[in-house]
């Protein structure tokens, strides 16, 4: 997100703002154009680890082989979504690289369990890809955990989650229900629910005052009953 293709110059971090400045027009980023540009890695990450699969299923490349390949795209791609969350590489701390690193050992188990799966040979294609779906679109909590650290120094101190427009789980919209909180009262999305790394909910942040950080209002039309249009 800090960096664009072309000539065009990289974005910048308004600390104080929470927000991103595109230098070409001097005006702040849609947080909209933030989940786009993490949707569309998502696509990029699960094209890639089935790729590979396809490889491992036929024969062609070996299980070893997948798991580390499969292991460092999920490194790239959580990193990745922690540093468009919070401002870019320059804006992340220790504290997020070591959040990072304990969500990606996790992740790791996970998959060296699922190896040993795949490597019995009892999964099909489909539910190879499946199964790594889940584990991809598990960057989503990643990037508003980036996202939290960022509205913590934008000086938001509450927060409320949002029901975007898709299937939710009983559980999202328990949160959602709940309207605003402090800051770090709601699980992040993709967290703590039972639709998991499935969850596209968002969260909104706000100040005090009633300064909030988000544009979401100007694209889903929220009507603060916790839902969205």
């Amino acid at each position: 997100m800090a960096s664009r293709r072309g000539s065009r110059k990289p974005y910048r971090w308004n600390a104080g703002a929470g927000r991103y400045i595109d230098p070409d027009s001097g005006r702040f980023v849609p947080k909209q154009a933030e989940v786009r540009a993490l949707d569309e890695r998502i696509t990029a990450g699960i094209d890639q680890v089935r790729a590979v699969t396809v490889g491992v299923l036929e024969g062609a490349v070996s299980v070893e082989d997948w798991q580390t390949a499969v292991a460092v795209e999920l490194r790239r791609m959580h990193t990745q979504a922690a540093a468009l969350g919070r401002g870019g590489w320059q804006q992340m701390t220790p504290r997020d690289w070591g959040r990072i690193g304990r969500a990606l050992r996790d992740e790791y188990a996970y998959l060296a369990n699922f190896a040993v799966t795949l490597a019995g040979g009892n999964l099909s294609e489909a539910q190879v890809n499946a199964r790594l779906t889940l584990y991809v679109n598990g960057i989503w909590s990643s990037y508003w955990k980036g996202v939290a650290g960022a509205m913590q120094g934008a000086g938001m101190t509450e927060e409320r989650r949002i029901l975007t427009p898709a299937e939710h789980c009983k559980d999202c919209e328990s949160y959602a229900a709940q309207g605003w909180q402090p800051l770090g009262s709601l699980p992040e999305p993709g967290e703590g629910s039972a639709c998991g790394h499935n969850c596209r909910c968002i969260k909104v942040y706000r100040t005090p005052d009633g300064r909030m950080v988000d544009e979401w209002m100007t694209e889903y039309d929220v009507d603060f009953t916790g839902e969205v249009a």
